[in-house]
């Protein structure tokens, strides 16, 4: 008992450590934009916008130990405990159609008539094998080229490392940045643990030499659970998970300041929980990144 007592003070010690260094940082990153366009963020709308979900994830509070129990999916205490919800400093609009000087047409075959249906929303996953897939639709080949040539600046492996899919719909989005950019599997778990998948470790040294080579790119860390088990122990398995990834990625020369610690625990599946398969899946962290495509130049990071 006294052992356990002893690591949950440590965790929380450390806990408050990282929340005041995240604030700080993210102030900080706030007064320093050049142009202060980047977009407004919240913990509370993780889910929405273009991902037309619900806000599930929540700062985490306290940590624990994430020993199994009984089959659950970890131990410790319930999912935001005395946590906050920081945002960033809001800022102007990003970049948009009308501001692109562009001497093209619209979209290759875009002059003819109006699609049928609403516009889909645009979505940047970037996949275990380091491509950043592209889909959705944008309202302007201006548009399309400026997201394309943002992305690029972002990737180790440039323009060539995309996998382009968008397509073209007058009524999409204008703006640039569209929703995050988002790695939906950055690092898997085994049952109620929180060590990380050595097969994992690619993907988060990709995503460490993004935001190292580009500091002006932060990131939301969400820790997700399967469904077995108690819900509020999965929460807080959900922060521990979420937390080691950080860790992981502050040893491969992130900034803390750069990253955000949340959890979703068992309320926001990738997989079917009915499966093994699927469970297996939702043992996982999430990396959504923030200021990914927003040109490096108007944040007065590297041009």
């Amino acid at each position: 008992m006294t052992a356990r007592t002893d690591n949950r003070t440590r965790w929380q010690q450390r806990r408050r450590v990282v929340t005041v260094l995240v604030l700080v940082n993210l102030v900080l990153v706030g007064l320093n934009l050049d142009k202060r366009d980047a977009l407004p963020f919240s913990l509370t709308d993780l889910r929405g916008g273009d991902d037309g979900g619900t806000a599930s994830a929540t700062t985490s509070g306290t940590g624990a130990d994430a020993d199994g129990d009984g089959g659950a999916e970890g131990s410790g205490a319930g999912e935001g405990s005395g946590g906050t919800t920081p945002t960033s400093a809001a800022g102007a609009p990003g970049v948009t159609a009308e501001t692109v000087d562009t001497s093209g047409a619209d979209w290759p075959g875009g002059a003819g008539p109006v699609p049928a249906g609403e516009p889909a929303a645009r979505r940047a996953t970037l996949g275990a094998d380091g491509r950043l897939v592209l889909t959705g639709s944008a309202p302007s080949w201006a548009v399309a080229t400026k997201v394309l040539q943002y992305a690029g600046e972002k990737l180790p492996g440039g323009s060539a490392a995309i996998d382009n899919q968008l397509t073209w719909h007058p009524d999409a989005a204008p703006e640039i940045q569209s929703g995050d950019v988002v790695i939906p599997q950055a690092a898997t778990f085994a049952l109620g643990g929180n060590e990380i998948d050595a097969a994992s470790e690619p993907l988060l040294d990709l995503a460490a030499q993004i935001m190292v080579d580009h500091p002006t790119v932060f990131a939301v860390v969400i820790g997700h659970t399967d469904d077995q088990g108690d819900e509020a122990v999965n929460a807080e398995l959900a922060s521990v998970r979420a937390t080691a990834v950080v860790d992981y990625l502050v040893g491969k020369g992130v900034v803390p300041g750069q990253l955000v610690v949340a959890a979703a625990g068992e309320d926001d599946p990738l997989a079917d929980n009915q499966t093994a398969e699927g469970r297996n899946a939702n043992r996982r962290a999430e990396i959504r990144f923030k200021n990914f495509l927003i040109s490096d130049a108007s944040l007065g990071g590297r041009a």
